[in-house]
């Protein structure tokens, strides 16, 4: 019960927008976001975090060394190109069984997280299962095709026009990795280019339905994020 946080980013557009702490720091509803995304999988069984942050935020660093999560967090600190990258830095320390795979930048409805976690528990051919939502509100949202077996036939590009969107939540084996080498070797750049690849290789990765999940991009998701969570909670957590 690993998960594999990427908190590396650097928060370009909430920085231009005002927000000058880490987005792993940013608070909702009083709660950074890395401690809330920690503080949720925690509570679903996870039993151990990776994590990698960039070097450009040695207070996030020091908020997740100091702060007691329940569990044991090691940290790789490491500024890289894109998530994709930091996935692959934090690689070596994920070979071993299948992994969850998030960003800290994420909101979503606890028990949609459950429902996931309980399905790749469950899985058992499987490589991948993403999480999948249908609230579009990103500049440049990454669609995924549903076969009926919720298989995922297409990605990115191809997929343009589906109705549903990657929502920065994965599970994957470890056999993944085998791909790095040539996946470096082509210069693929983004994580969503990994997905498209992994898809095209013939991976088999399938999709998860969430309900509402946001992304903490901007200074105004702050708000959305908070309400949403105040939609479903009653009280501020």
């Amino acid at each position: 019960m690993t998960l594999a946080l990427i908190a590396a980013g650097e928060g370009a557009r909430l920085r231009s927008e005002g927000v000058t702490v880490p987005k792993g720091l940013v608070p909702v509803l009083g709660v950074p976001l890395a401690k809330r995304t920690i503080a949720t999988f925690v509570q679903h069984g996870i039993t151990e975090v990776k994590c990698i942050v960039n070097e450009e935020s040695p207070e996030l660093e020091l908020y997740l060394r100091e702060t007691d999560f329940g569990v044991p967090v090691e940290i790789i600190v490491k500024s890289t190109r894109s998530s994709m990258h930091s996935l692959f830095t934090l690689a070596p320390l994920l070979k071993s069984s299948p992994f969850f795979l998030a960003t800290v930048d994420a909101i979503y409805h606890p028990s949609d997280l459950k429902s996931w976690i309980d399905r790749c528990h469950q899985s058992e051919n499987a490589e991948g299962i993403i999480a999948l939502t249908r609230f579009v509100d990103d500049e440049k949202p990454l669609y995924a095709t549903l076969e009926s077996d919720d298989r995922i036939s297409a990605i990115g590009d191809s997929a343009a026009g589906s109705e549903w969107i990657t929502g920065g939540l994965y599970w994957f084996t470890p056999n993944v990795f085998d791909e790095i080498p040539v996946v470096e070797e082509l210069g693929l750049e983004r994580l969503r280019k990994f997905q498209e690849w992994l898809v095209e290789r013939g991976y088999r990765l399938y999709g998860h339905r969430f309900g509402k999940i946001v992304d903490v991009d901007h200074r105004a998701d702050i708000a959305t994020a908070e309400e949403f969570i105040n939609q479903w909670s009653g009280v501020a957590k």
